[in-house]
């Protein structure tokens, strides 16, 4: 992983945002999970007021940082992603991952 930011982003993050949607409210929940051993767990979960249910994936990775950016590899697929990542507002506790803001629940 190497460097402070790597440690200061172990840890889980979440950002909640509600929308509405071809007459449906929904609620969107992402967690990311950053481990120090480099292994990280994306969960997103939807919640439907129109279907009164939740749909939830949930996907494993692995991540390094390089030049300010998390470089995400899931498990499941051959590609990878990239996010800027910076910590705003000099706090450890809320991160900006391309440009969303996560804020620290463990």
């Amino acid at each position: 992983m190497g460097g402070s930011a790597a440690e200061a982003l172990v840890g889980a993050w979440e950002n909640v945002v509600a929308i509405e949607m071809s007459g449906d409210f929904q609620t969107v929940r992402t967690r990311w999970d950053f481990r120090d051993s480099g292994g990280c767990r994306q969960t997103v979960s939807t919640f439907s007021v129109l279907d009164g249910m939740t749909f939830v994936t949930v996907r494993d990775c692995i991540f390094t940082i390089n030049n300010g950016n998390v470089v995400i590899s899931f498990t499941d697929a051959m590609a990878s992603v990239s996010f800027s990542l910076s910590f705003p507002q000099f706090t450890r506790d809320r991160i900006l991952l391309g440009g969303i803001p996560f804020d620290r629940t463990a």
